[in-house]
């Protein structure tokens, strides 16, 4: 079998808190991470270059502040598809609202930066792809990723530093690797 790159993805695990961000690079038998990190929307909307970047915009908010550094992250990556985790039903309202509205940003990035949409995986999918079942909590989810056996990590990846949020966007890329290779993405 061919150990070609067959694809780069971007797996984003939305939130309006903290968001994680992976690339991976795929073959036919094994999927790389070779960009992962944690951002937080509070602290993006701190950064120099955001504030320069929308100086004088009064309400500016996070899904912005979000949509604006994934556009710079698609630039940078330049993935062949983007994933984000779609919206799910939530015992709070206003949750399933500013998670809607934050996919929403990640969305109108890739499609500004890149010029396609992303793809969309639901949370079920991916814990039954890399957890086993349906309802896996974050520890069964983040103990499903470190052991599938064709993720591998690429040179400088620590994944002892990975957030819960980094491990659950790696399911979501991986989930979408291994539904394409059985042609249902």
């Amino acid at each position: 079998m061919s150990t070609a790159i067959i694809g780069r993805i971007m797996a984003i695990d939305p939130a309006a808190g903290d968001m994680g961000i992976v690339v991976l690079d795929t073959t036919l038998t094994t999927c790389t991470v070779v960009h992962a990190e944690t951002i937080n929307g509070r602290k993006l909307m701190k950064d120099k270059a955001m504030k320069k970047a929308f100086e004088g915009c009064h309400g500016f908010v996070i899904s912005q502040a979000y949509k604006t550094y994934l556009w710079w992250k698609a630039r940078e990556w330049r993935p062949d598809r983007t994933v984000v985790e779609r919206a799910f039903t939530h015992r709070f309202p206003a949750v399933l609202v500013s998670l809607t509205i934050v996919i929403h940003a990640v969305r109108e990035a890739i499609w500004l930066a890149l010029g396609y949409n992303v793809d969309l995986v639901s949370p079920m999918e991916t814990k039954k792809m890399v957890a086993g079942k349906g309802n896996a909590k974050k520890p069964e989810i983040e103990a499903g990723v470190r052991s599938l056996p064709d993720l591998v990590y690429g040179e400088g990846i620590d994944p002892t530093s990975f957030s819960e949020h980094v491990w659950d966007a790696i399911g979501h890329g991986y989930t979408l690797w291994k539904l394409s290779l059985k042609g249902k993405k």
